[in-house]
């Protein structure tokens, strides 16, 4: 019975990635030059990894560069909201009209997380990375206008 789950799990591995975070750089190199970035909270810490620069976390409302595990991240969790509200403050911080956006988030994941976001924003799925085999973890490259 292990001989059998083995050989299924290694081939899965071979065929499929366990995670897509690695693959967060090809997404990066199609944001246009001088156009803004930004990422989630969930995504971040991948972002800071492959990319060795802070992000702007647009659910947390500012730049940082680390999971933490406190009372920010609790509040950001309770903020039904969270990216409707953190994209508005970013947008008229910058005084911006378009950001684009790598998340974990598929657009159904995001419309659960914060139903008012598709609603406030004019978001366009611009590249994905699917068929991870850990689900949560592909990505998805957004390009986010007013």
């Amino acid at each position: 019975m292990q001989l059998i789950a083995g050989v299924f799990a290694v081939s899965r591995d071979i065929s499929q990635p366990f995670s897509n975070l690695y693959r967060i750089g090809e997404l990066v190199r199609e944001v246009p030059p001088g156009k803004r970035l930004v990422t989630d909270y969930w995504t971040m810490n991948g972002y800071v990894a492959y990319l060795d620069k802070p992000a702007y976390c647009v659910d947390m409302g500012k730049e940082i560069s680390f999971v933490t595990w406190g009372p920010d991240m609790a509040a950001m969790q309770d903020n039904p909201h969270r990216y409707t509200v953190g994209l508005q403050n970013f947008f008229e911080k910058e005084g911006l009209q378009e950001v684009y956006m790598i998340t974990l988030g598929s657009p159904q994941v995001l419309d659960k997380v914060d139903i008012n976001f598709s609603r406030s924003f004019h978001l366009q799925l611009m590249d994905s990375r699917e068929g991870a085999i850990e689900k949560g973890s592909d990505l998805y490259l957004y390009k986010i206008t007013l």
